[in-house]
């Protein structure tokens, strides 16, 4: 016998209201009831609310099962990246799934499909989906919470939307643990969030947590995501020693894997910003090169225009950050704030009225942002600058903010 949950997605899917479903049937107040799965209802009034709904009295309880173990299949190959296998197999599905009128079925192959569209990066499909099923959730068993809140979480941070991310991860950590769930690739990505937010402490943490996980299912290649994740907690939190011990693991690992051209590029961004903070810039300088031999990024450009500022090549460093405006023209992002404010330092104009207009819109796009490691960076900025214009006031508000997120982390 169908269940409540197969009646409401039935209704809101002909965009029937219950008094409209209900209409001599059965009282609008036993339908929520049935909806809600808080009584066990009479068969013949069941009958009559499928019938309404031109859909079937008795589940196909095989079909459903062996689409759920397929649809699960599948998350497994998105896990695994394998792109091809997926397609094929979502194919196959498509075909079975459009028949099938059991929501459960139906919620779950909206979920993986929003899956899916993340792993390929098409995010207005991923959207689409996830928005398909958002209503339902009321009546998702935790599997599907877990599945909806984890999916969610993933577009919100792939969006920039970091404060939902945490929101909908924290959601699917507490649904998880209490269903005994692990998944090593969710806790991965829990870790990736809390370096975004600079909760490097909970980022390093939970970077052991999903390595521990990966070892032990001999999954190398995300093994070394880890290895990269955590040296880029340790050089945050001042541990050089570890930072290079993890970032030269990943590096020497990763000559074993295939396509690692971008796994080596963020190995030496990342050695480089070691070196940075050592203040070995020429050290720096030669591993962001060797960053962007494998892979471009406006983020090593962007570094390698501040390091050779620091040490006054300014020939090499107008270069660099000609090259990465070129790249955030006419963009507003966190890199485009970063290079033009070094533009605003290179020239010699931080005590202008401009650079600290600059400075103030850059706050305000990182604070809506949640971006704490540049809103730390611009807050001392904006002190050293109200520092120098003798407004002592203004200049200790800016500082006690960038140290109340140093504490933070």
């Amino acid at each position: 016998m169908i269940g409540g949950a197969k009646i409401y997605y039935h209704r809101m899917k002909k965009g029937l209201t219950q008094n409209e479903l209900s209409n001599g049937i059965c009282s609008i107040s036993y339908l929520s009831k049935i909806e809600n799965d808080s009584i066990q209802s009479n068969p013949e009034t069941l009958k009559l609310l499928c019938k309404r709904l031109d859909i079937n009295f008795e589940d196909n309880q095989n079909l459903n099962s062996e689409l759920k173990k397929q649809l699960l299949d599948v998350y497994t190959l998105i896990k695994q990246r394998e792109i091809i296998q997926i397609k094929n197999k979502m194919e196959e599905i498509k075909l079975k799934v459009k028949d099938v009128e059991d929501p459960t079925i139906n919620s779950l192959y909206k979920l993986i499909n929003a899956r899916y569209y993340l792993l390929v990066k098409d995010y207005k499909k991923a959207k689409h989906y996830l928005e398909k099923v958002e209503n339902l959730t009321k009546f998702f068993s935790d599997e599907l919470k877990y599945f909806f809140n984890s999916f969610s979480g993933l577009y919100c941070y792939l969006s920039g939307d970091y404060k939902s991310s945490l929101r909908f991860y924290q959601e699917a950590k507490q649904i998880s643990q209490a269903m005994h769930r692990y998944e090593p690739e969710f806790i991965y990505q829990l870790s990736i969030l809390y370096s975004k937010l600079g909760r490097n402490t909970k980022s390093i943490i939970t970077a052991y947590e999903a390595l521990a996980a990966f070892d032990k299912n001999a999954n190398y290649e995300r093994s070394v995501d880890c290895h990269i994740l955590l040296g880029i907690g340790y050089n945050r939190i001042g541990d050089d020693q570890s930072a290079e011990l993890y970032l030269s693991k990943a590096l020497k690992a990763s000559r074993y894997l295939p396509n690692n051209d971008y796994i080596q590029s963020i190995a030496y961004h990342n050695l480089g910003l070691v070196n940075s903070n050592r203040g070995k810039s020429i050290e720096a300088i030669i591993n962001y090169k060797k960053s962007i031999e494998n892979n471009l990024h406006i983020q090593t450009t962007y570094m390698l225009a501040k390091e050779y500022y620091i040490i006054e090549n300014h020939t090499q460093s107008y270069n660099w950050l000609n090259k990465g405006l070129s790249y955030v023209e006419n963009i507003e992002d966190s890199y485009s704030f970063k290079l033009w404010i070094l533009k605003y330092e290179i020239d010699k104009n931080e005590s202008s009225k401009e650079y600290q207009e600059l400075l103030t819109k850059a706050v305000s796009y990182f604070e809506e942002k949640e971006d704490y490691l540049n809103l730390r960076e611009c807050y001392e900025k904006l002190g050293h600058y109200y520092s120098e214009k003798f407004m002592y006031k203004n200049s200790s508000i800016y500082y006690l903010k960038a140290n109340n997120l140093k504490l933070f982390s």
